[in-house]
């Protein structure tokens, strides 16, 4: 597996005429044994969030960081949820803590 960082976005490097390879400026490769049990314990994380779900309540906003550690999110205030989350807004909306949620079943699951 390997990651690779890009420097110039999308736009920028179709207005400069360069190729998606032209973006990137460095490439890791990480071993199965590195990103294996990150991958683990995010899967276990995305299992436990379904689990609150099923009981009618949203999980405090976690995700693990860079060494696999959880890391509560505050939506007012971390990085990543002030720039890159989709759902921000409802997190907002919602407010702190484990707000209740509907649950409805899909026509499938009934």
């Amino acid at each position: 597996m390997s990651f690779a960082l890009e420097n110039i976005s999308v736009g920028k490097a179709q207005e400069a005429g360069l190729a998606d390879h032209d973006r990137c400026t460095a490439e890791w490769f990480i071993p199965r044994e590195v990103w294996e049990p990150l991958a683990d314990k995010e899967l276990m994380r995305q299992e436990a969030i379904l689990v609150t779900l099923g009981e009618g309540i949203l999980p405090d906003r976690e995700a693990l960081d860079d060494d696999g550690y959880p890391e509560l999110r505050d939506t007012d205030r971390h990085p990543l949820c002030k720039s890159y989350c989709d759902y921000r807004e409802q997190c907002l909306s919602d407010g702190p803590g484990q707000p209740a949620v509907p649950v409805t079943l899909n026509k499938k699951e009934q």
